[in-house]
């Protein structure tokens, strides 16, 4: 059975291409670990892990993102998503919150402009997410899920 991903009350529009990307990388887990994921009793979780293996502080690349799914009855639900990338400069240089969308607590940030507005969040999303699923369709990201 193919899963669903709900996008219904989020304060942002999910595109087709993200809500494919994202029930496919479900999909799979489910396929591949299907005793990982739930006995039924405790919601399912999973964290899917995007990340360009070439990116690092000096070269740049293609921004690590971090996405968390939760199971509920209704289908699964996006709480969060997490784009990092380098801040600082020698050896100070950290892999840091660039974009923070999280939706379970309605907390939105970005590290330049701190708190976004909801109208703020609509643009910022939007822009993200087209970038990400323009990227994961040139296939430059390793995707690592953990179920949870």
């Amino acid at each position: 059975m193919k899963p669903t991903l709900v996008i219904a009350g989020l304060p942002v529009r999910i595109s087709h291409d993200l809500q494919t990307l994202l029930e496919q990388a479900i999909s799979s887990v489910l396929e591949d670990f299907p005793d990982e994921i739930s006995d039924g009793t405790t919601p399912a979780a999973l964290t899917l892990n995007y990340r360009d293996p070439g990116y690092s502080a000096t070269t740049g690349g293609y921004h690590p993102v971090e996405i968390r799914l939760e199971c509920r009855d209704d289908g699964w639900h996006l709480r969060y998503v997490t784009d990092f990338a380098y801040v600082g400069q020698g050896w100070s240089t950290e892999l840091a919150k660039e974009l923070d969308f999280d939706f379970s607590m309605s907390e939105y940030t970005h590290s330049l402009v701190g708190e976004m507005s909801l109208a703020e969040v609509n643009e910022w999303f939007d822009v993200w997410q087209q970038s990400f699923c323009c990227y994961a369709q040139m296939d430059v990201f390793t995707l690592t899920v953990t179920p949870d």
